[in-house]
C-alpha cells in the first residue's frame, strides 16, 4: 500500500494518476540474509502538464520518481552553504526568470572536476526562440562560473565510498524578490529547454527531476553509445500505462 503525503493540497489528477501508478508498478524486492521482507520508503514523483495539441485538455505525465534517501556519509554532501551565482543584470532587468539544472563531477578531493548546465526551464516566453536561448545561455553561464567554485565532502561510508568521482545535479533558480517559490503539490509553469549531455555523465540517469529522459525513440537511440562507452546497460524500462480520462486535464489546471 502506499499514502500520499498531504494529499487533500494535491489537484485530483495527480491523486488518480499515483492510484493507477501505484496498482501497475512492480519492484523488486527486498532481501535481509537472502530472504524477502516487507520495506517501507518515501518517493518523491514528479508531474508534468503539457497542452495536448489542436484539443483541450492537457497531458500529464510521471517524468521523474526518487526513492528514499542517502544515509549520513553515504554520499557527497555540500561543503557548508553553496555559493550563489550572481543574478545576470540583463535577465533581472528583463524580468527573466528559470532553473538551471547543474551536473557537476566531483573529485575525490571534494572539488568541482567538471560542469554543465544540462537543461534550463525558463519561466517566461520572449518574442522568438533564439532570444529565449541567448537568456538560457546568461542564466546557465552565471550557474557555471559558480558551480565550478563550489566544494562538497566526499562520502566516508557505503557503497560509493570508493568511487572514483561522484555526478550530482542542483538545481540553481532564478527568482525576482516578489516571486514565490511553489510549494510541493502546486504546479509550475515553465518553457523546457533543449537537454544537453556529456561524455563524463557515463550512464548516470539524468532524467531525474529535469523533464524525463528517454522520452522517444531518437532519444533512447541517442543514449545507446553513451551507455556503450561506459560498458553500461540498462537494467530495466517501466512502462506506466495511463488511462485516457486521467491523461486528459481539465484546462483550468493549465500549467506545463
Amino acid at each position: 500500500k502506499y499514502q500520499l503525503h498531504q494529499a487533500a493540497k494535491l489537484p485530483p489528477v495527480a491523486v488518480r494518476l499515483m492510484d493507477h501508478a501505484s496498482a501497475t508498478c512492480r519492484f523488486d524486492p527486498v532481501l535481509v540474509d537472502g530472504k524477502p521482507v516487507r520495506a517501507r520508503t518515501a518517493m518523491t514523483v514528479r508531474l508534468a502538464a503539457r497542452q495536448r495539441e489542436n484539443t483541450e485538455g492537457f497531458e500529464v505525465r510521471i517524468t521523474a520518481a526518487n526513492f528514499g534517501k542517502f544515509a549520513d556519509g553515504e554520499w557527497v554532501s555540500s561543503k557548508g552553504p553553496l555559493l550563489r551565482p550572481k543574478y545576470p543584470p540583463q535577465a533581472a532587468a528583463s524580468g527573466v526568470r528559470g532553473t538551471v539544472y547543474v551536473i557537476v563531477r566531483i573529485g575525490r578531493d571534494g572539488k568541482v572536476e567538471d560542469a554543465m548546465a544540462e537543461q534550463v526551464n525558463l519561466g517566461s516566453v520572449d518574442r522568438t526562440e533564439a532570444a529565449m536561448q541567448r537568456w538560457r545561455d546568461s542564466l546557465a553561464d552565471a550557474s557555471l562560473q559558480t558551480a565550478r567554485r563550489w566544494r562538497f565532502l566526499p562520502p566516508t561510508q557505503g557503497e560509493e565510498v570508493d568511487a572514483p568521482f561522484w555526478l550530482a545535479r542542483v538545481p540553481v533558480s532564478y527568482l525576482l524578490p516578489n516571486d514565490k517559490k511553489p510549494e510541493s503539490g502546486e504546479w509550475e509553469t515553465y518553457i523546457p529547454g533543449p537537454r544537453q549531455s556529456a561524455p563524463w555523465l557515463g550512464g548516470m540517469d539524468t532524467s531525474l527531476g529535469a523533464d524525463g529522459f528517454p522520452r522517444n525513440v531518437t532519444q533512447a537511440k541517442a543514449l545507446e553509445p553513451v551507455l556503450a562507452a561506459e560498458r553500461q546497460k540498462l537494467d530495466a524500462v517501466v512502462l506506466i500505462d495511463v488511462d485516457l480520462d486521467i491523461v486528459l486535464v481539465p484546462p483550468h489546471a493549465r500549467a506545463q
